[in-house]
């Protein structure tokens, strides 16, 4: 397997354990730290392993902000001693003003491509490995069965709120506010969708609350982010589609610049009863050229008043997915 697309596995494995870019960013940092502890302490085991726990992230870091292709390959030598200090600290001011944080310097990718190729050297050597591909594979076995560790004790089922007769006698209005009112929860169900939304090039929210869940998507997968509006809310040139919902009619719209043809897009919302709203959006999506990939909401309402109703049935023609079910 190439080096990349071990990468890749390894990247969906973070996806998996909730692991952000500034989580990577802040454990490469942590582990430099350590690494330079044992090497002062002249404790080899650890030294091993520290290395090859930084080397490992300083790859997924590369992978996230531009391609591995940037790593000099060719001058990856075993054998080079460096100050990791010094290093680091180098490498920290790079990521973060290729970041546009914290820096006003100018990203030099010359510079970024020069000091990465001596870390990864010197962090070959330390872990006593001969080859970047042999690091990444233990780390992808170690980092799989360790996934759950990683998890917070979390249970998304707990931060909604049933109200029966609304907003009319006879439906169970799920309520979402406990889970946008406790960060670490959102923060969990922004994964929880994100890893149902890998394989999107962009991210479209519907309007309002998808807006909420599909940013945070966004922001995890660093993917663009699109908005399908209600009627007259979009400025410049828009397609429209007019749908009917269970307690009436709506009209939406996209801009028409917003999505390239041949695009991958996974379209977000925080419920899915009808599905009349997703329906529209995904007519929308296709006619400014976009490929629909898939569907998601936070939470499906599977009665049998609602999984039989029309919209509901055509929607399946789309992949369909959902974090919660309730029926």
């Amino acid at each position: 397997m190439s080096l990349t697309n071990c990468m890749n596995e390894y990247r969906s494995l973070e996806l998996d354990a909730h692991v952000s870019l500034d989580d990577v960013i802040l454990k490469a940092i942590q582990e430099s730290y350590e690494l330079i502890d044992a090497i002062s302490e002249e404790d080899h085991p650890n030294i091993q392993k520290e290395a090859a726990d930084l080397l490992i992230n300083l790859l997924s870091v590369t992978a996230h902000l531009w391609d591995l292709s940037i790593l000099d390959t060719a001058n990856i030598i075993p054998g080079k001693k460096e100050n990791i200090s010094n290093m680091m600290a180098v490498w920290s001011r790079d990521v973060n003003t290729r970041r546009k944080r914290y820096s006003r310097d100018i990203f030099s990718e010359d510079v970024y491509k020069k000091n990465l190729t001596s870390l990864v050297s010197l962090l070959l050597t330390l872990s006593g490995k001969s080859d970047i591909a042999s690091v990444v594979s233990d780390s992808i076995g170690k980092f799989r069965s360790r996934i759950a560790a990683y998890l917070p004790d979390i249970h998304l089922d707990d931060y909604i709120t049933a109200y029966p007769d609304f907003p009319k006698p006879g439906i169970l209005f799920r309520d979402i506010a406990p889970l946008l009112a406790d960060p670490e929860a959102l923060r969990y169900a922004g994964f929880e969708l994100a890893k149902k939304s890998r394989d999107a090039d962009i991210i479209v929210g519907l309007d309002a609350r998808g807006f909420i869940f599909g940013t945070l998507v966004a922001q995890i997968l660093e993917k663009p982010f699109v908005m399908i509006r209600k009627k007259g809310k979009l400025p410049w040139e828009t397609i429209g589609t007019d749908y009917s919902l269970e307690y009436g009619d709506n009209s939406i719209e996209i801009q028409k610049d917003a999505i390239k043809a041949g695009e991958r897009v996974v379209i977000i919302d925080d419920l899915l009863a009808t599905g009349g709203t997703f329906l529209a959006a995904a007519a929308l999506v296709e006619k400014v050229g976009g490929t629909v990939e898939k569907l998601v909401a936070l939470i499906s309402l599977d009665e049998e008043g609602l999984i039989s109703h029309p919209s509901r049935e055509a929607i399946s023609a789309y992949r369909c997915e959902s974090i919660l079910h309730y029926s």
